[in-house]
């Protein structure tokens, strides 16, 4: 927009007052532009004397709003930037997640705050031999460790994954899920650096504990309700066996004296009395 004299120009018929006692009675002004096109501000220029800006006055003004669009964006990703990793440790934080990266050229490792807090100590960045981190390692745990991550460094596209238990402040172990990642390489394929995260995952293994726990007593009972049912059914199938038994001799006493009364007195027993003995 370009106003020549702030005096007479109707745009400035609001605000002339407030430039005119200062001097100033011209006004050159261009919008500044992202690399999206969006605006992102206003550049002007304020003459004390009326008139037009030349060929030089324009290539001024194109050169400070392409400087100005710069670091106007600079500034909003170098914002944006903060702002998201400001939110990522927040999230990091609550989930009780440390992030990590192995420089393997040194075999140093370099563990987040959150790592310190994890193993009941101050928060506090942690600098360590890879070494010392696996001294931390429950015994049982360090082969399958070790063994993951000589996949993930040796395997093209192997994930890091393993869980396993750490030795905390205290004395106490806590179970730890460790995922990451190689993410640089020499041109021969060498892993040179890893990165990832460790989360803390004790109440998840202790749940798992306690529901496998649970399964087994419960397999236990049923083993033990079907061993009683077991012993239940073979007295049952004792006491009918004996009941048949005790009832079978009688009926063949009884069976046998019916046929001889028959046999032996058949002519003196009429009709209905021979039915009686059938």
């Amino acid at each position: 927009v370009i106003v020549e004299d702030i005096a007479t120009d109707p745009l400035w018929d609001d605000y002339r007052d407030l430039a005119l006692p200062h001097g100033l009675r011209a006004c050159w002004s261009t919008p500044i532009f992202g690399v999206d096109g969006r605006v992102l501000g206003t550049f002007a220029m304020y003459y004390r004397q009326p008139g037009r800006p030349n060929a030089q006055h324009l290539r001024l003004i194109e050169f400070a709003t392409h400087t100005a669009a710069v670091g106007i964006s600079h500034a909003r990703s170098e914002t944006a930037l903060q702002t998201s990793k400001l939110r990522l440790e927040i999230a990091l934080e609550g989930a009780k997640i440390s992030v990590w990266e192995i420089d393997l050229r040194g075999n140093q490792i370099w563990l987040d705050a959150t790592w310190s807090t994890l193993l009941g100590l101050p928060p506090a960045e942690t600098r360590v031999a890879v070494t010392e981190l696996h001294a931390l390692v429950h015994p049982d745990d360090r082969q399958r460790v070790a063994a993951a991550a000589v996949d993930a460094m040796t395997v093209a596209g192997a994930r890091y994954a393993v869980e396993h238990r750490v030795k905390c402040a205290n004395g106490e172990w806590k179970w730890i899920l460790s995922l990451g990642r190689v993410i640089e390489r020499d041109a021969d394929g060498r892993a040179l650096r890893m990165s990832g995260t460790n989360t803390d995952v004790t109440k998840r293994k202790r749940a798992e504990g306690d529901l496998q726990r649970l399964n087994e007593e419960l397999e236990q009972r049923v083993v033990e309700r079907t061993r009683a049912l077991e012993a239940a059914n073979s007295e049952l199938e004792a006491f009918s066996y004996s009941v048949s038994h005790d009832l079978r001799a009688p009926l063949r006493t009884i069976s046998g004296f019916s046929r001889l009364v028959e046999t032996e007195y058949a002519g003196h027993l009429d009709e209905q009395g021979r039915d009686y003995l059938r």
